[in-house]
C-alpha cells in the first residue's frame, strides 16, 4: 500500500499548466504511478513518461498506454449466518404487523446478492410507490433536462393592444407552485412583467388558459384538471393586471393543447426541468404532480392525454429497461387508486435497472431521505439509518409501503429494499415495523471496522495525445488501495470500468477523448465514499480551458442536497456546456501554485455555495486569477455567495479583487426569486429557471451590478443583475454570476453563458 502521496511530480504535457506524475517505462523519466498492486492487472505497461510531453519544444508525445492496474474487487457478500441473522431480524419486524399480507425483497445493488424475500412476486397495492414508475419513465425517456412548456399566444400579430384574447397553453406544467418558487404566481407574474416590458398595454378580450397544469399544488389531493386550469386562469389575469396590462374581458379556460386559430406565438415559458419535478413528486409524495406527469407521459408518447396512455408509456419504459412487469397495473401516476398492483420484485428490478442509467443520480436524488427530508424526515433516525435510506413511502387505507436504497454505513455498499404491506389495520404501527426492517438491514452484522475517508481528487490532466490523461489525488490514512472510477459522461459509473490501484496518481485511457473520474479508498471494511468528480476532454493540441472545482462545501459539511458529505459532480454540467478540450483541477492546486493559469486561454471557476466560512477566493488564488485576467485570459466564475463573501463580508483587498478583476459590485444577498430574464444574453424565452431541487438548491442568490465598464448578462425576474460581463483594456474578460451555473434548469442557457466567457 502506498502510504505517502507522490510529491515528485513531472510535467506530462508541454502546453498544460497541470503537473502530474507520469508513469515511466523503459527507463524513461517519470514517477511510478502504480506500485505493487497492479503488476498482474490487465492494463498493460506503464505509460511512457517522456519529459517533453505534447510534441512541443524538446519533447515527444506521451503514448496512450495505461498505467498498470488490477480489476476492481467484487463487492463482498454476506455469509450464510449473517444472512440468516438479517432474515430473522426482518421477519421479526414484518411479523409484528397483525393480519397483513406482504411482498418484500432485499437485494445487494452492488453485489447482486439476494438477502431477503417474502412473496416477492406477489402483486400488492403499492399506494404512492406508484410514483417510482412515473418518475423513472419520465427520466429515462426524456432525460433530466426535459421541461414541459407553456406557450403564450396573442390574437393579433403585434402592437401595444392585443385585439382579442391572450392565451396561455400549458403542457402539463406543475411549476405554478410554492414547491418551485416563493409564491404560486411568481412565474406568471414574471411572464406578465416581460410582456409589459415588450410594450403590451391592453388586451381587449379574455385571459385564456388551455391545457393542463397545477396551481399551488396539494400533495395529498386528487387532481381536478379543470379546477386547476381555472385557478391558473384567475392567477394569469391577476398577473397581467398587476403588470399594468388592462384586460377588458375575464379569466376563462378550455381543454386541449392547440393554440387558437390565427393566433401568434409570443413566447415560451419553460417549466422546471424533469429532475426537479421528479424531486417535487417523490420527496413530499405529491399526488397532483404525479397524476399530471402521468398524463404528460401519455401525451408525449402517443398523444393520449389519459392515465391509460401514461401507463402504456411506463410499460414501454420497463420493456426498454428489461424489467419484467407481468401483472403490473397502474391506473394513475400517484398511487391513489386501490386498483393498482405491483410486486416488490418489480420495484427492486426497477431500481437495479435505473442504477445503470444516466438518469440514476437524478432518480435517487428525487427520493425522501430518512431523518432529513420528505415523508421520512422524522423516520429511521438511528445511527445506522439516519440520512442513509433514500426512498419512497406509500399509504392508503389498509396499505403501507416503503421502497428505496440503503447506503450502508458499515460496509459502504448499496442495498435495494422494497416492502409492500396490505391488509394493515394500524398504519402507524406498520410504518414503525418497516422502519425496524430497514434498521435491521443497516446493522453492523459483519463486525466491520470504519470505512476509509474520501480522497481529494486534485487534478485530471490531458496527455495531449487525444486518448489518455493522468489523475492525481490525496492519500487516505488506513487505505489498502484505491478505486479509480472512470465514466464517459460523469453520470454512468460502471464497476467494470474502474481501476484498482495502489498509488495516488494514475494514467488512464479516455472514452473517445472524454473522461470523468472519481476516486474511492478501500480497506478491510469495504469501500469509502467517493471524491468529487473531475473531467478532461483530451486532444492532440493540448487543452486551452481549465475547469476549477472551488466548491468544497458539498464534501466538507452535510448540506441538505448532500447529507452524507460525498464528493459532488457539479463539473459534469460545465463539461457538457462546450466542445473545446479542457483539463480540471481542485482550487487547492491553484492556491498552492501547482497550476499555472497562464497556460490556458480560459478558466471556468465553480464556486457553488462557497461563502465566508469556506472562502470563495483565498489571497493566493486572488493574486493568480488577477494575473491571469490582466494577462488577457477569459474567466467565468459562478457562485451564490460570490459578492456577499468578497464585498459585504470581505476585506478591502477582497472587495478590490471583486470589483477590479471580477468586474462586479454587490447589491444584495438574496434576489428573492429563482427566475431569470434576459440581459446581454438573449434567452429565447420570457423567463429561465435556476435552483435544482435535490442537487443544487440556491436559497440566497446574490444580486450584482457592474463595476466599471461591465454590462448585465442576465437579470433576475425580481430586478437586479444576476450576471456581469466585463472586458478589460488588456484583453481579458470576466463573466461573473451570483448563482451557480449548475443550478440552471436549461442546459442551453448554461452553454450560452460559458460561450460568452470563452468568446465562442
Amino acid at each position: 500500500m502506498a502510504t505517502a502521496w507522490l510529491v515528485t511530480l513531472l510535467t506530462a504535457c508541454g502546453d498544460s499548466g497541470l503537473s502530474s506524475g507520469g508513469g515511466g517505462s523503459d527507463g524513461e523519466a517519470g514517477a511510478s504511478t502504480s506500485s505493487g498492486a497492479a503488476n498482474s492487472g490487465g492494463g498493460g505497461s506503464a505509460g511512457g513518461g517522456a519529459t517533453g510531453g505534447s510534441g512541443g519544444e524538446g519533447g515527444s508525445r506521451i503514448p496512450a498506454v495505461e498505467d498498470p492496474y488490477q480489476p476492481p474487487p467484487a463487492p463482498s457478500e454476506w455469509s450464510a449466518q449473517e444472512q440468516a441473522d438479517l432474515q430473522a431480524g426482518v421477519d421479526s419486524a414484518l411479523n409484528g404487523i397483525p393480519g397483513a399480507t406482504h411482498s418484500a425483497l432485499i437485494v445487494g445493488l452492488d453485489s447482486g446478492q439476494l438477502l431477503y424475500q417474502r412473496s416477492p412476486e406477489a402483486l400488492r397495492k403499492p399506494a404512492s410507490n406508484t410514483k417510482l414508475f412515473t418518475t423513472a419513465a419520465a427520466l429515462v425517456e426524456y432525460g433530466a433536462s426535459h421541461r414541459p412548456l407553456a406557450r403564450l399566444y396573442r390574437a393579433n400579430p403585434n402592437g401595444a393592444t392585443i385585439s382579442g384574447d391572450i392565451t396561455l397553453v400549458i403542457e402539463h406544467d406543475p411549476s405554478s407552485s410554492t414547491w418551485f418558487a416563493d409564491t404560486a404566481s411568481q412565474a406568471l407574474e414574471a411572464a406578465a412583467a416581460a410582456l409589459a416590458a415588450s410594450g403590451v398595454t391592453q388586451v381587449t378580450g379574455n385571459a385564456v388558459v388551455k391545457g393542463e397544469g397545477v396551481f399551488g399544488g396539494n400533495s395529498l389531493g386528487t387532481i381536478s384538471f379543470s379546477g386547476e386550469r381555472a385557478e391558473i386562469a384567475t392567477a394569469f389575469l391577476s398577473a397581467l393586471e398587476g403588470a399594468g396590462i388592462a384586460v377588458s374581458g375575464n379569466a376563462s379556460n378550455a381543454a386541449g393543447f392547440d393554440p387558437p386559430a390565427g393566433s401568434t406565438l409570443i413566447a415560451e415559458l419553460p417549466a422546471a426541468s424533469n429532475d426537479v419535478i421528479a424531486h417535487a413528486i417523490n420527496v413530499p409524495s405529491h399526488n397532483e404532480f404525479a397524476d399530471l406527469w402521468s398524463h404528460h407521459l401519455g401525451q408525449l408518447a402517443s398523444g393520449t392525454n389519459t392515465f391509460a396512455g401514461g401507463f402504456a408509456a411506463m410499460e414501454d419504459t420497463l420493456d426498454g429497461l428489461g424489467v419484467a412487469h407481468t401483472g403490473l397495473l397502474l391506473n394513475d401516476g400517484s398511487g391513489l387508486s386501490h386498483d393498482n398492483r405491483v410486486s416488490a420484485q418489480q420495484i427492486v428490478d426497477l431500481f437495479v435497472a435505473m442504477a445503470q442509467q444516466p438518469s440514476w443520480d437524478a432518480y435517487v436524488n428525487s427520493m425522501a431521505v430518512s431523518g432529513l427530508r420528505g415523508t421520512i424526515a422524522s423516520r429511521m433516525t438511528g445511527p445506522d439509518t439516519s440520512a442513509r435510506f433514500w426512498g419512497k413511502t406509500g399509504t392508503l387505507t389498509g396499505v403501507v409501503a416503503l421502497s428505496g436504497v440503503l447506503f450502508h454505513k458499515h460496509d459502504g455498499q448499496r442495498y435495494v429494499a422494497s416492502f409492500l404491506v396490505n391488509n394493515v389495520s394500524d398504519s402507524a404501527q406498520a410504518r414503525a415495523r418497516l422502519d425496524q426492517a430497514v434498521a435491521s438491514l443497516g446493522e453492523d452484522r459483519r463486525n466491520l471496522a470504519d470505512l476509509p475517508a474520501a480522497p481529494t481528487l486534485l487534478a485530471l490532466e490531458d496527455d495531449n495525445n487525444g486518448a489518455s490523461a493522468v489523475a492525481q489525488f490525496t492519500p487516505v490514512d488506513g487505505a489498502s488501495g484505491y478505486l479509480l472510477w472512470r465514466s464517459a459522461d460523469g453520470r454512468t459509473w460502471k464497476r467494470e470500468d474502474a481501476r484498482l490501484i495502489d498509488g495516488t496518481t494514475h494514467r488512464t485511457l479516455s472514452f473517445d477523448g472524454a473522461l470523468f473520474v472519481r476516486v474511492t479508498a478501500l480497506n478491510e471494511a469495504g469501500e469509502g465514499p467517493p471524491s468529487s468528480v473531475l473531467a478532461v476532454r483530451c486532444s492532440q493540441d493540448g487543452p486551452k480551458v481549465l475547469l476549477v472545482d472551488g466548491n468544497e462545501r458539498h464534501s466538507s459539511q452535510p448540506v441538505p442536497e448532500n447529507p452524507l458529505r460525498w464528493g459532488h459532480s457539479s463539473i459534469s454540467a460545465y463539461a457538457a456546456a462546450f466542445d473545446a478540450p479542457f483539463e480540471s483541477a481542485s482550487h487547492a492546486q491553484i492556491d498552492s501554485g501547482e497550476v499555472d493559469l497562464s497556460s490556458y486561454d480560459s478558466v471556468i471557476w465553480l464556486l457553488g455555495r462557497e461563502s465566508v466560512a469556506d472562502e470563495t477566493f483565498s489571497v493566493a488564488e486572488q493574486e493568480r486569477v488577477r494575473q491571469f485576467v490582466e494577462g488577457g485570459g477569459a474567466l467565468v466564475v459562478s457562485g451564490a455567495e460570490l459578492g456577499y463573501d468578497l464585498i459585504d463580508q470581505g476585506s478591502p483587498e477582497d472587495a478590490a479583487f471583486a470589483r477590479e478583476v471580477l468586474g462586479l459590485e454587490y447589491v444584495a444577498d438574496d434576489a428573492g426569486t429563482t427566475l431569470l430574464r434576459a440581459g446581454e444574453l438573449e434567452l429565447g424565452v420570457f423567463v429561465a429557471r435556476f435552483s435544482k431541487l435535490g442537487t443544487s438548491e440556491v436559497a440566497f442568490p446574490d444580486v450584482l451590478a457592474p463595476a466599471g465598464e461591465g454590462v448585465s448578462c442576465l437579470t433576475y425576474a425580481s430586478g437586479g443583475d444576476a450576471c456581469i460581463v466585463t472586458d478589460f483594456s488588456a484583453g481579458g474578460r470576466a463573466v461573473s454570476l451570483g448563482l451557480p451555473l449548475e443550478s440552471l434548469d436549461d442546459p442551453e442557457l448554461l452553454r450560452k453563458v460559458v460561450a460568452l466567457g470563452l468568446g465562442t
